[in-house]
Order: structure tokens, then C-alpha cells, then sequence
């Protein structure tokens, strides 16, 4: 599975393998992330430009929001 995230304005693929650890707070998941979802991905350059994530955390919007200390963008 290969999800297409925004970076600071830059698109990244990042490459989702039957060993990524997907997290939703403390908890494991199998669900990928859905769109508009905050995450941080933890894992290494893949060929291509590609990232391989090892660990995906998912995050509430007043989380991420919370620990970059930004505003959430506007409707």
C-alpha cells in the first residue's frame, strides 16, 4: 500500500508494508490513515524518493495542532 502525504507543502509517498506498525494513540491499528488525517512517520528513504514506514502515528487535529503550536487552517 503506498499513501500519498503532504510535507510543509511537498508530496511524499510513503511506502505501507505488512510490517508497518500503524498507531492510534497507545493502540495498533490495521486500518491505514484516511484522508485529512495528521500523521508522523518514522522510517528510512526507500529508492525513488520513497519513504518505508516502519511506525505511523496517527493523530487527533487538536493534537498535531497542540504540538507544533499552529492555529488549524481555515474552512
Amino acid at each position: 500500500v503506498n499513501l500519498l502525504i503532504l510535507e510543509r507543502g511537498i508530496e511524499r509517498t510513503i511506502v505501507v508494508t505488512p510490517a508497518t506498525d500503524i498507531r492510534r494513540g497507545r493502540e495498533r491499528i490495521e486500518d491505514t490513515p484516511m484522508v485529512g488525517d495528521f500523521v508522523i512517520v518514522f522510517g528510512r528513504q526507500a529508492e525513488g524518493g520513497t519513504f518505508e514506514a516502519a511506525i505511523i502515528q496517527i493523530l487527533r487535529t487538536n493534537e498535531f495542532f497542540n504540538r507544533n503550536n499552529v492555529a488549524p487552517p481555515l474552512p
